[in-house]
């Protein structure tokens, strides 16, 4: 286990074809904006604990 993982309760959100555990709080945003037919990334309710590692995995320019 990450140490992230379970850091907020989840819920499962579905919209059309896309699914994922998002966190609970998030959960109603997400599922607007995937219904307005946007992508999203990553999401973490708080301080984004959960995506803390990320900027290092990418090339920001």
């Amino acid at each position: 286990m990450k140490p992230y993982e379970g850091t907020h309760s989840t819920v499962l959100v579905r919209v059309g074809g896309r699914h994922a555990q998002i966190d609970e709080q998030l959960a109603p945003t997400i599922q607007a904006i995937w219904e307005c037919g946007f992508d999203t990334f990553t999401c973490c309710q708080d301080l984004a604990e959960s995506n803390a590692d990320w900027p290092g995995r990418f090339q920001v320019q």
